[in-house]
């Protein structure tokens, strides 16, 4: 950053991660967009959205540093604006009803509810999100393959 002139980059968020690569990216020109922003872009999400009845998302932990930006944020607001539902399944879900509606989740639901501890529900991770997703979509009136 400082040898470009411009000290001030590393200031800026993102940019000093990584030994500053942000930082060095940024003086050569590139532009900087947040992780979520930028996987919608690439995978088309705004296209898919066009025919979709409803949308899940994931994400590990649901809090509210997911709502700053991080994929799940990303998908449920540009589900929200198109009218789409959308429901996220997470390993724990620390938002309240209020905060995930305000973000545009119509649902969330845990892998680690019912579990009795985040370790119980790690160690049979595939088999609780296997019957997590299908009461969730149950509810949501899918039929499972």
């Amino acid at each position: 950053a400082a040898a470009s002139g411009r000290p001030d980059l590393v200031e800026q968020t993102g940019t000093g991660a990584a030994g500053e690569v942000g930082a060095a990216l940024a003086a050569l020109g590139a532009r900087r967009v947040g992780g979520g922003e930028l996987v919608r872009e690439v995978a088309g999400l705004d296209e898919a959205l066009a025919a979709a009845d409803l949308v899940v998302t994931g994400e590990g932990r649901l809090d509210d540093q997911s709502l700053r930006g991080k994929l799940v944020s990303v998908v449920a607001a540009r589900a929200h604006a198109r009218g789409v539902p959308c429901i996220a399944l997470a390993g724990q879900v620390d938002l309240g009803v209020g905060e995930a509606l305000e973000a545009g989740l119509e649902g969330a639901y845990s892998v680690a509810a019912d579990a009795g501890s985040v370790e119980a529900a790690l160690a049979e991770l595939a088999a609780r999100l296997a019957d997590l997703a299908a009461g969730v979509a149950g509810r949501w009136g899918a039929r499972p393959p």
